[in-house]
């Protein structure tokens, strides 16, 4: 079961905070290439279908969970940029009116 954790940062923290969760990201991916190779290994050396299936399984779920944190950054980031964007038109404005 998946749950949300809400906290605050700094607005300036934001790309800092993202990063990490893509370097997070980066290692779940790799796992993932490693498990392939090993079920194509499996297949490819002695024919054991069940260990490749097993394998086969958890690159799923673990493509399943980088898809997850790639989405969660994408709508982190479109928030961030909406508050940037906000920020100067802001300051255009007051710049326009003064």
């Amino acid at each position: 079961m998946r749950v949300n954790v809400s906290y605050s940062i700094n607005l300036e923290d934001v790309p800092k905070e993202v990063c990490k969760i893509l370097d997070d990201t980066l290692l779940e991916l790799q796992s993932a290439l490693e498990t392939c190779q090993a079920a194509r290994s499996s297949l490819n050396n002695n024919g054991k279908a069940l260990l490749s299936i097993n394998n086969l399984e958890e690159v799923r779920l673990r493509l399943a969970t980088a898809d997850q944190r790639l989405s969660e950054s994408t709508n982190i980031l479109i928030g961030y940029q909406n508050v940037l964007s906000e920020r100067e038109n802001e300051e255009k404005s007051k710049n326009d009116e003064g």
